[in-house]
């Protein structure tokens, strides 16, 4: 019996190490496959039987019969589910203006700062923007308030609940004060991928090191701005706690110098480097919640853009010895889509095709650590000791 042909239409795949990268055509997702999911693909793209497919485990891989026909029907319900993390796409929106907007002189309060080459222009409450928004913002280059830009407003509405806004589009409102920052750090880095020459975005944080561009990754909770601030403490200059802005044709790493939120669970582990910060720090919320606290990296930001030298999943887990391993790289964008990005433009075959391009050359690695100390230690052995131009 011959499995999946109808799963296999308006799809696109990609060899990419001993895996596969497929990206779904209709719906314009994709997720990569490693080794053994990547022989199950390709077997059924050459139209064998479920009979044949199961041998092919069961010989390559040398596992029983039982074990290789449930990873087949695993990979069926994948393919017939599909439910992996898609991308936010470069898509016409209100939020972002088609040109800068001009200073407002009128508000009650103002300030102009530029993020990369970006200017934003901060208007609105007095009190919101000088007790919650400015002490954090205050490091960044101040511009001429007669220059355009991208005009933020904040406010309160009924029963003291905070509202911001882009370019006269409403991004969030009925928040308190704690809750304006994180939300506006977002809109600004957002507002980047619009006016920037931004190709990619990830969920990462980055520093340098004598290589290039260290890529921190992963979904929010697995010690990823942990792990950067631990190393920007150690002297590896901090781009981004946050976000990985990939720039077009160079696709180098642009730095953006916003402070580094720590969230609660990070305090205790990051006191050994930041004790005076976070004793002095104000508390904000994010969204889901949390506590967090903003903080300034301990050496200099990195004013130029630097290319990328290796991606890393850090996780961090109590009690574990500290481990660094290599990864394929169809796992590694596999797990970048699954934390979600941005790309500019369309998701499709043509656009897909260049973020392989783009992660082939990357050695990709995932990252165990309890110790921060024990963590740095890898990081900088593995730059010591490897080219990293020579991939996993």
């Amino acid at each position: 019996m011959k499995v999946g042909n109808a799963l296999l239409e308006n799809l696109t795949y990609f060899y990419l190490d001993d895996g596969v990268v497929v990206f779904f055509e209709d719906d314009r997702r994709l997720f990569g496959l490693n080794s053994t999911a990547a022989l199950i693909f390709l077997s059924m793209a050459d139209g064998l039987s479920w009979e044949q497919i199961v041998q092919q485990l069961v010989d390559h891989f040398a596992i029983p019969i039982h074990r290789a026909s449930q990873d087949v029907m695993a990979l069926l319900d994948v393919l017939a589910d599909k439910s992996i993390s898609g991308c936010q796409e470069d898509r016409a929106s209100p939020i972002f203006a088609s040109s800068p907007l001009p200073f407002n002189q009128t508000a009650d309060a103002s300030f102009c700062y530029r993020l990369s080459q970006t200017q934003f222009h901060l208007q609105g409450d007095e009190e919101l923007l000088n007790h919650w928004l400015i002490p954090v913002l205050h490091h960044l280059q101040e511009v001429d308030r007669g220059q355009l830009g991208q005009l933020i407003q904040v406010g309160r509405g009924e029963e003291e609940r905070c509202w911001l806004r882009i370019n006269h589009t409403l991004i969030g409102e009925n928040y308190s004060p704690s809750h304006l920052l994180p939300l506006l750090h977002d809109s600004m880095i957002r507002t980047l991928c619009q006016t920037e020459n931004i190709q990619f975005a990830f969920h990462a944080g980055v520093v340098n090191t004598s290589k290039g561009a260290l890529m921190l990754a992963g979904p929010s909770g697995r010690g990823k701005t942990t792990l950067t601030a631990g190393l920007a403490a150690q002297g590896f200059p901090c781009l981004s706690d946050e976000s990985a802005l990939i720039t077009e044709t160079t696709h180098h790493v642009i730095p953006i110098p916003l402070k580094m939120n720590a969230k609660s669970g990070s305090w205790p582990i990051l006191s050994a480097y930041y004790e005076t910060q976070l004793a002095q720090a104000r508390v904000y919320q994010l969204p889901d919640g949390r506590q967090v606290k903003y903080l300034s990296p301990l050496v200099a930001e990195q004013p130029y853009s630097s290319p990328l030298a290796a991606i890393m999943f850090p996780h961090y887990r109590a009690g574990a010895t500290a481990r660094m391993t290599p990864i394929s790289r169809s796992l590694a964008l596999h797990n970048l889509a699954m934390d979600g990005y941005y790309i500019r433009g369309n998701l499709n075959r043509h656009s897909v095709a260049e973020m392989v391009d783009w992660i082939r050359p990357l050695p990709c690695l995932e990252l165990e650590y309890d110790s921060l100390a024990d963590a740095i230690r890898l990081i900088n052995n593995f730059f010591s000791n490897q080219d990293t131009h020579n991939g996993c």
